[in-house]
């Protein structure tokens, strides 16, 4: 299967079954939050 393939499945599963696409800045929060996360995970391994 060819990428273009999978792309429009993946975007047919999201319209019809899963909950949206976010937006942009929606996304950013999104990574902002789970990079602090990690963050939060790591400094907890240190001390």
């Amino acid at each position: 299967m060819e990428i273009k393939t999978y792309q429009q499945t993946v975007d047919e599963w999201i319209k019809t079954i899963g909950v949206r696409y976010f937006s942009e800045l929606t996304n950013m929060a999104i990574l902002t939050e789970e990079g602090r996360r990690g963050c939060q995970i790591d400094i907890a391994d240190i001390w």
